[in-house]
């Protein structure tokens, strides 16, 4: 929540935001509000980005960022220079904080987990009424938001099952008047196309949903 609310402040007039969430975020309260290890880590940079969360949490945030600094100084003393964190070291960061480690990958670096992304049924309703909220707040300031599915692993897609998938895009359509870009028969990539998430697109599923982007964004550019 916390991400799109820096997002909302930036907005101007003849904008166009393509809004592109995890399916978690749609049933998952801790992954909207974020929990306080994932904002701690966020923030520790910016500390002026403490004001779009609750007040009430500063305190236990400002916490976490004392131990998590703690922690990575001890750390840094008993392990390699990339923390034990394999690909994800400097040398796979470019110079504006981009993840680039995938990009000359051609297909998964390990055994993706096959989960389906939805558990159930029963979606959380405040994430879409947030987003909703995004968009009219966008669209008060002169910009057009639009949603895109996330890159959507095959497998992980059968497991979820057509029903349920259809069910979360007709929740979507009926709960926000935030207009789809892609078809949902279009949302799933060869799991090939994965790098080392079942989110995380490699160097060529990467290209793939850009070109598939662009063709969905051209009718709709001025």
């Amino acid at each position: 929540r916390s991400t799109y609310k820096e997002l909302r402040e930036y907005i101007q007039p003849g904008d166009i935001v393509v809004l592109m969430p995890e399916y978690i975020i749609f049933w998952s309260k801790e992954i909207l509000e974020g929990n306080d290890v994932v904002l701690a880590q966020w923030m520790e940079y910016d500390l002026n980005q403490l004001r779009l969360v609750d007040p009430d949490r500063v305190p236990m945030l400002i916490l976490t960022m004392a131990q998590i600094k703690a922690t990575r100084q001890f750390a840094s003393l008993f392990l390699d220079a990339d923390l034990d964190r394999g690909i994800y070291n400097s040398q796979n960061f470019n110079s504006h904080g981009d993840f680039i480690g995938q990009v000359s990958a051609d297909k998964p670096i390990k055994n993706l987990q096959i989960d389906p992304y939805f558990n159930s049924s029963d979606y959380y309703m405040e994430t879409y009424h947030f987003f909703e909220q995004f968009n009219l707040d966008a669209k008060s300031k002169g910009a057009v938001v639009y949603f895109e599915f996330p890159a959507s692993r095959a497998l992980n897609c059968k497991v979820t099952g057509k029903e349920r998938l259809e069910e979360f895009y007709s929740t979507l359509l009926n709960w926000t008047t935030i207009p789809v870009l892609t078809e949902l028969n279009e949302i799933c990539y060869p799991n090939s196309y994965f790098f080392d998430t079942n989110y995380h697109l490699n160097g060529v599923g990467r290209r793939v949903m850009t070109e598939r982007i662009i063709k969905d964004l051209l009718p709709l550019l001025p």
